[in-house]
């Protein structure tokens, strides 16, 4: 697969989204997998959501595979951020129209025949292929940056009715009864105007089974990736805000369901780490993907190619714009 982030549409160059497309298209038709970590856009401007739009649509248009999460800078850019901090009038509807954009450019990502699930607001997903399956949860809100309590309980009702058995059920149990009293993430939002797959709760069993046969794969050897935008961790030499509600994450999803990896980006640099959770130290593989955008001064741009049972590897974008030069 590839994972590549923080495009930052509005703030790069089209010859380097064109070259990561070339790369794409050098890979077999089975590995055209693309995952794609947050910061679509630089600023959630339409004219930057179109951009986004014809880009994702030329690797459809080559069969690529789609996995896509959003970060900060598509609910309303960094300005947004900061003046949320600070309850700036005119706020809410900034992230509302910022949303709506959003279910736009992911209207022909979800209508891809790997997603299994999608959230009631077009955001979040669950999709699989071959031996991967990618948990999609985006991480910035409107009052914080976490992944919220709700989202936990989407996706493990989503992977107990595929079949997954969790370690420690009391947790999930204890976790679902408090989100149907908190009010902590009251946070309005817009059924999505997309159309989900023809696939639900009483059904996702018996598609998944299919989808396995099809490969001889079975649910014990499945990886599961959770795919968001903030990371986790903490880095001391990173100016990059970190995740919120980290321990009620690992608790109730990462630990019980025992994912392979979290795939982030925000960070704006490459990293790769066998390593352990911040709060539960659970063992899992963290791979954080570099900007691939030309905003990217600090940090060298670039994608991860990550090939199953190798360590990622970090590609430089500028050994496929001079593809596209020529």
């Amino acid at each position: 697969m590839f994972i590549v982030s923080d495009p930052h549409f509005g703030a790069n160059q089209a010859e380097v989204m064109e070259g990561f497309v070339s790369a794409v298209n050098h890979l077999s038709p089975s590995e055209r997998l693309v995952v794609i970590a947050g910061d679509i856009t630089q600023d959630s401007k339409p004219s930057e959501f179109e951009l986004a739009t014809q880009w994702i649509q030329k690797l459809l248009d080559i069969g690529t595979q789609i996995v896509v999460t959003q970060g900060n800078h598509d609910f309303g850019g960094w300005v947004a951020e900061k003046a949320n901090r600070f309850k700036v009038p005119g706020l809410k509807s900034k992230y509302t129209a910022a949303v709506r954009m959003i279910n736009q450019l992911m209207k022909p990502v979800l209508q891809q025949s790997f997603i299994l699930a999608v959230s009631d607001d077009g955001l979040d997903t669950i999709s699989l292929t071959g031996q991967h399956l990618f948990v999609s949860l985006h991480s910035q809100h409107r009052r914080s940056v976490r992944i919220q309590s709700k989202q936990i309980s989407w996706a493990t009702r989503w992977l107990l009715a595929i079949g997954f058995t969790p370690d420690t059920t009391s947790l999930i149990q204890k976790e679902s009864a408090k989100n149907s009293s908190s009010d902590e993430d009251n946070e309005p939002t817009e059924t999505s105007p997309v159309v989900a797959p023809k696939i639900n709760l009483d059904n996702v069993q018996g598609v998944v089974q299919h989808k396995l046969g099809e490969t001889g794969s079975t649910l014990a050897t499945l990886k599961l990736h959770l795919v968001c935008h903030h990371s986790l961790w903490s880095d001391s030499d990173d100016k990059h805000a970190g995740m919120g509600s980290r321990q009620r994450l690992e608790k109730s999803l990462l630990v019980p369901f025992q994912f392979y990896s979290v795939i982030h980006g925000h960070n704006h640099r490459f990293t790769y780490q066998n390593t352990t959770t911040p709060k539960e130290h659970y063992r899992i593989r963290r791979v954080g993907a570099p900007s691939i955008s030309e905003r990217n001064a600090s940090w060298e741009k670039g994608y991860v190619h990550w090939v199953d049972d190798c360590e990622p590897a970090l590609c430089f974008v500028e050994q496929e714009v001079a593809t596209v030069k020529t």
